[in-house]
């Protein structure tokens, strides 16, 4: 593991048999080996991108909110354009390139971090007041204790007097607008005495669909290292 992104190194192990099988074979052969062990991580990788799930076959966790988000997660990770290898006689190495390796370490291994919300631009707004509310914000009124007016008299009374009762996500999402659901959410927390400008807390699940563990590189290097050595006839 590197402190800029993850890697998987793979160099010979100490086990006695393997080391002797190893050590009679030639440099070509050996630079063949580690090789076909590069391309087997990056083979893996994509398989577990194209799986959803890790070498040792645990499923990622699925985005909380898809919005218009397409396709599987971290698929651009399979890239060849992506991947740094280098390879010797001895050893083997795949990683990331530039901004890349930042990224496969945050989603190798998770983080959580604060962000500013963004402000919302004239032309969003504008936007938002021709759509309908959006599920996140009828659940998030919902949480917050949002009552309408009853027409019908039914219901509990106000502060004013007026009685109110409460209204179901679908409710809110076929009559009010996403513009004035934004407007009533803001209200809610002015009167919940929470500041409309907190930092936003974001947290990324580990998904490691990079295969590093030293246990799986090494039974990787053992069975080709075994397969060579039998294909020379040693």
């Amino acid at each position: 593991m590197s402190s800029s992104g993850v890697s998987a190194n793979w160099s010979g192990v100490k086990d006695i048999e393997y080391s002797l099988m190893l050590l009679q074979l030639s440099d070509k052969k050996k630079r063949r080996i580690t090789g076909n062990i590069a391309r087997s991580i990056k083979t893996q990788t994509r398989k577990n991108i194209k799986n959803q799930s890790s070498v040792t076959g645990k499923r990622f966790k699925d985005r909380k909110r898809k919005r218009t988000l397409k396709g599987k997660m971290l698929s651009g990770f399979g890239r060849d354009k992506n991947f740094f290898v280098k390879t010797s006689a001895e050893s083997a190495q795949v990683s990331w390139k530039g901004e890349m390796a930042g990224l496969a370490k945050i989603h190798q291994e998770g983080a959580q971090f604060k962000s500013k919300p963004r402000k919302i631009s004239r032309q969003k707004l504008e936007e938002m007041k021709g759509m309908m509310a959006q599920r996140w914000q009828a659940r998030l009124m919902n949480s917050m204790g949002f009552k309408v007016a009853n027409k019908d008299g039914g219901g509990k009374r106000g502060k004013a007097g007026v009685k109110k009762r409460r209204v179901s996500q679908a409710w809110i999402m076929q009559y009010i607008t996403a513009f004035q659901a934004m407007i009533i959410i803001a209200k809610l927390r002015e009167e919940r005495g929470e500041s409309g400008g907190k930092d936003i807390e974001t947290k990324i699940p580990a998904r490691h669909f990079f295969p590093n563990e030293r246990a799986w590189l090494t039974e990787l290097a053992t069975q080709m290292v075994t397969k060579e050595f039998r294909k020379a006839g040693k």
